[in-house]
């Protein structure tokens, strides 16, 4: 089976993470559909997309900095049962 390329999300992985044009999703080894959206400005914002039956859904949890990964990672696994 082929290794998944995606780091678990920590402080020190979420603040290394970069781009230089265009936002992009970082996906979550450990919790599938948790995420960090990174921007070009460099702001990076914990996301979450579950798919459900009129197609798939992604909601924002917060600021890299006011919410710990950790703790995304928390309300991430609530938002995944409510969707």
């Amino acid at each position: 089976m082929p290794r998944r390329s995606e780091p678990r999300l920590t402080k020190r992985t979420v603040d290394a993470l970069t781009v230089e044009t265009k936002d992009s999703v970082f996906w979550d080894r450990d919790l599938a559909g948790f995420g960090v959206r990174v921007h070009a400005t460099d702001r990076k914002v914990y996301v979450v997309q579950s798919r459900r039956p009129a197609g798939p859904k992604r909601v924002t949890l917060g600021r890299h900095g006011a919410l710990s990964a950790d703790e995304a990672r928390k309300r991430a696994a609530v938002v995944i049962d409510l969707i």
